[in-house]
């Protein structure tokens, strides 16, 4: 029996996937720069904003003996509870979608508060209950953390493949929200004034 179909040509066919590869991680380059983030950086510190406070009364500059007195104190009034292994402070937050707790502990520069590391879970997580992974928590989180601090966050490329994060940088203070387990998230505060910054990347 004849057959009348013609050969196909797969050299041409690998060659065009190729070519739209390479278009596509062109595409991703240039819609990933980090001299975006550093020229915010730049602006916001040329600006001289100083914006120190943080949450609950605390703020960078805040001396240790301080911050100690000062969670006491917001414990003594059910404001805070003892956190994971009672190394942390916890706050309830019953501002998002659902409830969950925010646990915080600084780091200090010249005994005084430099940066501001923290994480949030949903209280109810479970692994088969979607609706309170992560990945929704940064975004409930972004929204919550808008209201708190009126600052814009830029989305930016996650330490995990898993999710997006987000940044702001308002004059001297940095907030980055990032995923950190399937059931927790990173909230960490720097003032790029007088701690070490992380650079990231801007997505546009």
């Amino acid at each position: 029996m004849h057959h009348s179909m013609k050969s196909i040509n797969y050299s041409g066919i690998y060659g065009c996937f190729y070519a739209m590869l390479f278009m596509a991680m062109i595409t991703m380059v240039q819609c990933s720069s980090p001299v975006e983030y550093e020229a915010l950086v730049q602006k916001e510190l040329a600006s001289g904003v100083r914006n120190d406070s943080l949450f609950l009364g605390v703020y960078f500059g805040m001396p240790r003996k301080a911050f100690y007195d000062h969670c006491w104190m917001l414990n003594k009034k059910n404001v805070l509870k003892d956190g994971m292994g009672n190394m942390t402070a916890a706050y309830p937050l019953t501002e998002l979608k659902h409830p969950a707790v925010f646990e915080f502990y600084p780091t200090f520069q010249d005994d005084k508060i430099n940066t501001m590391p923290a994480f949030v879970h949903y209280d109810a997580w479970a692994p088969w209950n979607k609706e309170l992974s992560a990945e929704n928590l940064v975004e409930d989180m972004k929204d919550l953390l808008e209201k708190w601090h009126d600052v814009t966050f830029y989305p930016i490329v996650s330490s995990s493949v898993f999710s997006i994060a987000y940044v702001s940088v308002k004059g001297n203070q940095k907030i980055l929200i990032d995923y950190a387990a399937e059931n927790k998230v990173d909230v960490i505060y720097t003032d790029l004034t007088n701690a070490k910054d992380l650079p990231v990347v801007i997505r546009n």
